[in-house]
Order: C-alpha cells, then sequence, then structure tokens
C-alpha cells in the first residue's frame, strides 16, 4: 500500500461486497454513495482513499448491519496487491521466516492492526495490538473488522500449511456472529480476555512453504529494505519517492499523490524535481525499469505479473515501455541475462 490506508487496492473491497450479496443487501448503493462502482473494483491498478475505503466497510457493519465482513478480507489480498512486501513473504523459506518478515515490514503489508510475535514454551504467540491507519476516534465496530481482517489472514496462511491454531483469544466481548470466529478458527476461542492473540504451535515455525524462492525472495527482501530507507532519508527528495514507488502497488501514485505522501503541494514537488535536473515522470519510469531488470533476469515470474508489480496494468503498456529503456523487450532481456 502507498503509506498504510492512505489508499488502498479496490479489490481489497470485492469480497465484502460478495458477502454483502450473498446477504441479500444492496452493495451496490453504498458503492455508489462513495463514488464507486463494482467494475473499478476488479482494476488491479484502481484505488480507492482511506475515506472511501473505511465509508464502505463501516456502511456495510453499521448500516447494513452485516459485522462479520472482516472475515472476508483476506481472500482478496493477492500477490498483486501487496506487491514486493507480498512477493517476498510468499517466497520465503519457510513459515517463521515469513512471520518474522510480516512483523518486520509489516508498515508495507496490507495489515490493520500492529502485529507482534513472541515464542512461549511450545506455542508462537501473534499478539494483535493498536489498529493503524485511522484517523479521529474510533467507532465501535473498528477494532472488531480490524481484529477479523488479520485473524483470518493467518488462519488462512496456517490452513494452507496444514497447521491449526491451538487457541485465541479475544480482547473484547463475543460479537453476535461469534458463531463465524469458530467456524474460522476451529479452535477454543476466550472472549473478554486480557490479550488479543492467536496461538499456534511453534514447531510449525520450521515448516518449508510451498511457494519458497530463494531468489525472488532476495530481490523482494531487497526492494523492501531500499523501500523504508529511502522514506525515511528526509534529506534527498528523489530517493524518498523511489523508496515511495517502491512500496506501492498496482498503479503507481499519481504527481498529487505523491506530493500529499510527502506532505508538500504539487507545484512545490514539481519545482523541487526540476531543480534536482529530473522529472516525477523520469523518477518513476526509472525506478520501474531498476525493478523490472531485477525480477527478470533474478526470477522466473511472469512477465505479466511483473508488468503489475511494477504499476502496469497493461502488458502491452509495460512492454513499450521496457523497450524504450533497455532497447529489448522483457522476454528478449531475460534471455540475454
Amino acid at each position: 500500500m502507498f503509506r498504510v490506508w492512505n489508499r488502498a487496492p479496490a479489490a481489497y473491497l470485492l469480497d465484502p461486497v460478495y458477502r454483502i450479496d450473498a446477504q441479500g443487501h444492496d452493495a451496490d448503493e453504498v458503492l455508489h454513495r462513495f463514488g464507486l462502482t463494482r467494475d473499478a473494483l476488479h482494476d488491479a491498478g484502481q484505488y480507492v482513499s482511506a475515506d472511501q475505503f473505511y465509508g464502505v466497510i463501516e456502511a456495510f457493519i453499521v448500516d447494513l448491519a452485516v459485522p462479520e465482513v472482516g472475515f472476508a478480507q483476506p481472500e482478496s489480498l493477492q500477490l498483486l496487491n501487496t506487491g514486493m512486501a507480498g512477493l517476498a513473504a510468499m517466497t520465503a523459506a519457510d513459515l517463521g521466516s515469513a512471520m518474522a518478515f510480516t512483523m518486520e515490514y509489516q508498515d508495507l503489508l496490507a495489515v490493520p492492526v500492529q502485529v507482534d510475535q513472541a515464542v512461549r514454551g511450545d506455542g508462537c504467540h501473534v499478539i494483535f495490538g493498536d489498529v493503524v491507519g485511522f484517523e479521529g476516534p474510533e467507532p465501535d465496530w473498528l477494532r472488531p473488522w480490524a481484529v477479523e481482517t488479520t485473524l483470518s489472514a493467518l488462519v488462512l496462511q496456517l490452513q494452507a500449511m496444514h497447521v491449526s491454531p491451538v487457541e485465541v483469544r479475544i480482547d473484547y466481548s463475543r460479537p453476535t456472529h461469534a458463531n463465524i470466529y469458530e467456524e474460522t478458527c476451529s479452535c477454543p476461542l476466550i472472549f473478554e480476555a486480557d490479550i488479543c492473540e492467536l496461538v499456534f504451535p511453534e514447531r510449525a515455525l520450521a515448516f518449508p512453504q510451498a511457494t519458497a524462492n530463494p531468489l525472488a525472495h532476495a530481490i523482494a527482501r531487497r526492494q523492501c529494505e531500499e523501500s523504508i530507507r529511502k522514506s525515511v532519508n528526509q534529506y534527498d527528495l528523489v530517493e524518498r519517492i523511489e523508496g515511495l514507488v517502491l512500496s506501492s502497488t498496482g498503479a503507481v501514485p499519481t504527481i498529487g499523490e505523491m506530493a500529499v505522501g510527502l506532505g508538500l503541494s504539487q507545484r512545490t514537488l514539481q519545482r523541487r524535481l526540476n531543480s534536482a535536473g529530473t522529472s516525477y515522470r523520469e523518477v518513476v519510469a526509472r525506478t520501474r525499469h531498476r525493478l523490472a531488470c531485477e525480477l527478470l533476469s533474478g526470477t522466473t515470474m511472469p512477465v505479466k505479473e511483473i508488468a503489475y508489480l511494477t504499476g502496469y496494468t497493461e502488458v502491452a503498456n509495460f512492454s513499450a515501455a521496457f523497450k524504450i529503456l533497455a532497447g529489448h523487450s522483457p522476454m528478449a532481456y531475460r534471455m540475454k541475462s
């Protein structure tokens, strides 16, 4: 995501919409209320603002009285929506490495609550902390939704490796849809606990991931490290932009969105880049191209996925832009590498 919950891929709303449909409610009316359409949610390059995202979720939970929409969310967290951070977690050698990466780089992932991890005895405890990225007083529906979203994503990850949670403890009252917690977790549940956490067997941390890929993981991790390094550098504007481009997913932020993310006006951003002898378009093109070259030469990822990960919604546009800078098509570059 481009800054945590500053905006989100529109596809994150797809599964909640499907759940609303299944309940017989009019999801389209809610989407239209916030200037969205169902078709836009299927566009890998389409983003929604934080106000739109949280507005739709709140309307589903409060106005339509469907509080369990959080449990639908993880099914839409696909690789192309989680960018380099998602690729690094997916291609880590084992579950422990993937979990450690998630803890370290959760600001680059779509995690709506702060997550921590601790091993005690023979159990691994994943602890859910504060909600992140929400401005203002938290409404009653927010924490349950954020916990449900994160909890069900973790359970899906464990189930993919044939691991079952041992226990789940929730630090709020038992909700009316507690049966969905039970169906999702299939383990003892404790509500109104003094901590919010999921516990699974510590031995599972050593289980290998079926999607492990050392080369892809190394490239993706390096890009995440570069993104973090550049985003905290307050003195080199170009490096900060490069870092934010690398941490974005789907379509690259527009210059207006980038200016907001940097705390500048668009005119000031343009003027500073001109003074540095470059432009926003040139910085974005160079950053995309460098990442594409690494992925083409260091992995076997399909060109279509590389195109999306570098901010293109159409492979043809990616190929044309790549050829201008490299002098070769993406496939020709891969073969030469």
